[in-house]
């Protein structure tokens, strides 16, 4: 039977449906990379006060638009003050934007709502040269010659200065100096004759341009295009491009841009041949990426010869780049079909091609649409897309190529690329609303072209039409890492008119094959080294067949294409495992051999890919969305039935994982023992010729984890197979207590560690995801019990580590012993809850007011919240005297004040959207997200003080628990355990240094909810609401008291604001903050969000300062 490449039922290998964009940024800082570019004019797009010019309004209005396209950057073209001579690349003011297309306040607003939806926005920076009605240029011509305002320009007496430099404008110039009588010398100007270059030999003018980047980038713009980048500086004798000087202002910028600014952007357009447009990149220290520009002409050269060749030539003659830099590759733009780096010969092969009417070309160049160069032939557009797609670098899509519109070269100038944004068959094609003579072009008539024909609204309706395609097309290459930062090798076939080759990235594999010819053609493809490979075509999933000799045969149609992703085939002879009918997998082993061969060749395939994934469906992988599964490692314990296997989890997206796996192996003699085990503990059959077994869950056996639980007794008798297993005893181990409470072994907590409990206070601590170097637990504990030597807080014995070989060590297990205790907190406060509300219903009522509340009164949880108030700010207190520079505390700043409030905000922002997606329709839940909505400006304005105000305070490494589970009363002190934080957030994340304030507030959380459910346990389903309300408000309210009370009276002054009126934000904004966390967490675990919005609810209802900040 044909096998499933991927066996996880919830992870196919290749996507039927688009899946949905994201609804934040990613974090990472080389997002361009993956990124889908969409290039768009602000008054092209949509006009939304009818004044025939497109506006902020207007494109913000159509984002849902772009999302639905799967556009993950939104690249706009100038939109600054400008008298429009050049289409706003004649800038007249950098700072602001053009009345016509709306305010400062209007582009904030198209940065949030562009953000909101996972798009990141690309501006222009016109460094080059201004207008000529720019305030520079006006104060520079009437300025004496050589003052500090004449020097913003370039001057020269004669205009045979700098004579080697090309004219870029030939239809339009004819030199590039022009006289200006006002200051009676020439000015220069690479360009039209109204835009002067600025003199950026010139400090003044990179200040005032640091300046324009430093504003646009603090409001939130997230990469800078900049034009015509190789013409900043002249040199007498040279061509005046690419000098070294210009290389030296990029580094300086790129330099400038690092050290204020993280994850922003900056673009080269360099139209220059490749060895010339690599140097943009510097050693990764000037551009992060740079159009393509040799490559575009040629795309367009090999589809019309029908040869591969002018693709291949150019990329083979492509320079690498630096590892984390990108090409930006296009198809079409705003300006013309760009011939200046193809040679003579190919440029007059492209105008007879292309631009027979001589209308249609322009400077060196052609003026055209995609549609059109391509005669609206629906499957060369395809193919050509496809070549977009899957080509090194970062595709960039024109507005309105995505629906093939058409264009006019009868406006003049590049206009007629740049007429409106189709949206229906409407008036003025539903771009604006405006009588049709006011528009700021006239939309494209041409009956093949027709608004009326080619519109978003029609093509919307028609799953077969091009707009349609392409974003299917888009939401299969975001799939796949291959196409943005994989590597790629040509593989080319005996045919000429077919290109093909191979993208691969990490674990992904990718065969690109496309025909540049009308005609159906066949070829053979040179893949050998993937025999026995399957390759599956991307869009159906459907596989072909397996790939078996040095030429893999094809047939492709006119224009036709296929990406196919390579899978290695599962069973290749008969020596390989087979499989029962129920799908589970069954291993046939030699005599003699022992059960732990599963893990080796050939038999480690299917373990990898029908055993592993049964546990992962199981929630032990963070993965979403798995691609592939591996073997690493195995450790053996000494023992014959137990070992762990470190497996390596890839998503779809790339991400790596290395999980602990404990297996073990029954017989089936044992009989008893494994019909007592859950049923997806039978995760494989082992058979040998003379018996077999089957391949459990070790953690599902008592013996097992018996055998686990003595990974430090007999650490000297493990084996592993490619690493190394490394020992750190911080204490001598007690090996005696061990072994004498093995018997009584159990698992206390199974995810994200397993920790196995041998008594009420030894612990071996099993880390199920591995991280390079020390968990945070064991981290903090290393610090606690040996250099500020805390007490209260567990015993570390020793670490177990694991080290590939040329890697880093990453934590396998720890060893930990508590003091005697009584007990967990959450176990004590619930039962006294409990107890205390049982009180009130002797008497069969629950009546219970704000004045007259019962005085409920347990004088050991008083104790408790008060000595757990002292103990953590005692732990922030030693925290803090640690000198090394990953636990020395740091002052607050008000860029970490306003974070605070920036994370608040999205939190509150992130949960409304979620429970507006989840529970829209529903009419209670409608009504809490109204309350939530209408509360969101009010705590929004009292917490503000958070960042309009300097604070006092240190931040410091936090407990980052909030488990009352995890914390322990001797009966005198607090036991602090488990110091991992939340699992859910990256390890980096979990190791930042926060306010401890967030620990208090966090606690305080838990608390309340403990509260919460307590009291909703005892109470009678019928008891009034309010009165059930108030009787957890003033339960929580005293114990929250003794609580915070005690932790400001004992915590260092320095550590925290010394003032309410700064505690009490800070306390409110973190407590908030968990809310609507757990809320968001409740959401998307469909688990019941009663408790959590009246949480929030009494968050957002208590803002008076509570008794407890007396102290101040």
């Amino acid at each position: 039977m044909l096998l499933p490449t991927f066996p996880i039922e919830t992870a196919p290998a290749v996507p039927k449906t688009s899946p949905q964009n994201s609804f934040a940024l990613t974090q990472e800082t080389d997002w361009y990379k993956d990124a889908i570019v969409y290039e768009a004019h602000i008054k092209a797009f949509f006009d939304s006060d009818a004044n025939g010019i497109g506006d902020l309004s207007g494109m913000i209005a159509k984002l849902d638009y772009l999302e639905s396209l799967g556009i993950t950057a939104l690249w706009l073209l100038p939109f600054y003050p400008s008298p429009q001579r050049d289409d706003g690349y004649d800038i007249a003011d950098y700072l602001t934007i053009n009345p016509d297309y709306g305010t400062l306040k209007d582009f904030k607003e198209l940065l949030r709502e562009a953000h909101k939806r996972g798009i990141r926005v690309i501006t222009e920076l016109v460094l080059n040269h201004t207008s000529d009605k720019h305030i520079w240029f006006q104060r520079a011509r009437v300025a004496e010659k050589g003052s500090e305002w004449r020097d913003f320009y370039v001057w020269s007496d004669t205009p045979e200065l700098y004579g080697d430099a090309r004219i870029i404008f030939k239809d339009f110039e004819t030199s590039n100096w022009t006289w200006d009588s006002v200051a009676h010398a020439y000015y220069w100007h690479r360009f039209y004759s109204h835009q002067p270059d600025l003199n950026f030999n010139n400090p003044e003018v990179q200040k005032a341009m640091f300046k324009v980047i430093d504003m646009w980038l603090h409001l939130g713009v997230d990469g800078l295009r900049l034009d015509a980048v190789p013409y900043l500086f002249e040199e007498h004798g040279t061509n005046c491009e690419n000098l070294p000087e210009t290389h030296e202002f990029l580094k300086k910028l790129r330099a400038h841009v690092d050290r204020n600014f993280s994850g922003k952007m900056l673009l080269a357009e360099a139209n220059q041949w490749t060895e010339d447009a690599v140097a943009y990149f510097g050693n990764d220290d000037e551009c992060h990426t740079a159009f393509h520009f040799p490559l575009m002409p040629r795309l367009f050269m090999a589809v019309e010869m029908e040869d591969r060749f002018p693709i291949v030539d150019i990329l083979e003659q492509t320079p690498s780049i630096p590892s984390s830099c990108q090409w930006m590759i296009f198809l079409r733009n705003h300006d013309e079909l760009t011939l200046e780096m193809v040679t003579d010969e190919e440029r007059e092969f492209m105008y007879r091609q292309y631009a027979q009417n001589r209308q249609a070309r322009i400077n060196v160049g052609i003026r055209r649409r995609l549609a059109p160069l391509l005669e609206n032939n629906r499957a060369k557009i395809e193919l050509m897309n496809m070549l977009l797609f899957s080509l090194p670098g970062t595709p960039v899509i024109y507005y309105g190529d995505e629906i093939g519109m058409g264009d006019n070269f009868y406006l003049g100038d590049r206009n007629g690329v740049r007429t409106p944004m189709q949206w229906s068959a409407d008036k003025n094609a539903g771009f604006s609303r405006a009588n049709p003579q006011q528009l700021y072009l006239p939309i494209i008539i041409d009956p093949e072209y027709h608004y009326e024909a080619v519109n978003v609204e029609i093509q919307e309706r028609n799953p077969s039409s091009l707009l349609w395609w392409m974003r299917r097309t888009i939401a299969l290459r975001k799939r796949f890492r291959a196409f943005g930062r994989g590597d790629m090798k040509f593989v080319l076939p005996d045919n000429p008119k077919v290109i093909a080759f191979v993208r691969t990235y990490h674990d992904e594999t990718i065969v690109v094959v496309l025909n540049v010819s009308q005609f159906a053609q066949s070829a053979h493809i040179p893949l050998a080294e993937y025999q026995h490979f399957i390759p599956y075509e991307i869009e159906s999933g459907s596989p072909f067949p397996m790939i078996t000799g040095d030429d893999y045969p094809i047939t492709l149609n006119p224009f036709g294409y296929y990406w196919f992703v390579l899978q290695p085939q599962l069973l290749a002879t008969s020596t390989l495992p087979i499989f029962d009918t129920e799908n589970i997998l069954s291993i046939r082993l030699g005599e003699g051999d022992e059960w732990k061969k599963i893990f080796e060749e050939p038999f480690v395939d299917g373990v990898e890919k029908f055993v592993i994934p049964k546990l992962l469906i199981n929630g032990l992988s963070a993965t979403e969305v798995v691609s592939t599964v591996s073997v690493i490692d195995v450790i053996h314990l000494p023992f014959p039935d137990v070992v762990v296997a470190l497996v390596e989890v890839v998503g779809t997206d790339g991400s790596k994982t290395v999980l602990t796996l404990p297996l073990g192996f029954m017989k089936n003699s044992e009989d008893k023992e494994i019909s007592d085990l859950p049923k997806p503990s039978a995760l494989a059959t082992i058979i040998f010729p003379d018996t077999e077994g089957i391949l459990v869950n070790a953690l599902e056996s008592e013996s097992m984890v018996q055998h686990l639980s003595q990974l430090y007794v007999h650490k000297t008798g493990m084996r592993w197979n490619s690493g190394v297993l490394e020992i750190e005893l911080m204490e001598q181990l007690e090996t005696d207590i061990v072994q004498d409470a093995i018997p009584s072994t159990e698992i206390i907590q199974n995810l994200p560690d397993t920790v196995l409990a041998f008594d009420d206070r030894h612990r071996l601590r099993l880390r199920r995801v591995l991280h390079e170097g020390s968990s945070i637990n064991t981290e903090i504990l290393k610090v606690l019990n040996h250099h500020v030597h805390f007490y209260g807080v567990p015993k570390l014995w020793c670490t177990l580590s694991y080290k590939r070989r040329g890697g880093q060590s990453s934590e396998v297990a720890s060893f930990e012993t508590l003091p005697p205790n009584e007990g967990s907190i959450l176990e004590m406060l619930t039962a006294s809850i409990a107890t205390e509300t049982a009180k009130l219903l002797t008497n069969k009522s629950l009546q219970v007011s704000e004045e007259k509340m019962p005085n409920l009164a347990d004088e050991r949880i008083d104790k408790v919240f008060t000595v757990l108030g002292e103990q953590l700010a005692r732990l922030h207190n030693a925290l803090a005297t640690e000198k090394s520079s990953a636990f020395a505390p740091e002052p607050f700043t008000m860029h970490y004040q306003r974070s605070i409030y920036q994370t608040l905000r999205s939190e509150i922002r992130q949960t409304i959207d979620r429970l507006e997606q989840r529970y829209g329709e529903d009419e209670v839940y409608s009504r809490q997200v109204q309350k939530l909505m209408n509360g969101e400006d009010r705590i929004l304005r009292l917490l503000k003080t958070i960042f309009t105000i300097p604070m006092q305070g240190m931040k410091v490494r936090l407990y980052g628990n909030r488990d009352l589970g995890s914390i322990f009363f001797t009966g005198e002190r607090i036991i602090l355990t488990d110091f991992e934080g939340d699992t859910s957030k990256a390890i980096s994340e979990r190791r930042l240094k926060r306010s401890p304030l967030r620990d208090v507030a966090f606690l305080c959380h838990s608390i309340f909810e403990t509260v919460v459910h307590a009291v909703h346990r005892t109470v009678p389903s019928d008891a009034d609401e309010l009165s059930v309300n108030l009787l957890v408000e003033m339960q929580y309210r005293h114990i929250e008291h003794l609580f915070l009370e005690s932790y400001l009276r004992t915590v260092e002054a320095a550590l925290v604001p010394n003032t309410k009126e700064a505690v009490f934000p800070l306390l409110k904004a973190f407590a908030l903050m968990r809310g609507f966390q757990t809320l968001r967490e409740s959401i998307d675990s469909d688990s019941t969000c009663e408790a959590e919005l009246l949480v929030i609810a009494r968050a957002i209802t208590q803002m008076q300062y509570p008794d407890s900040l007396a102290v101040f």
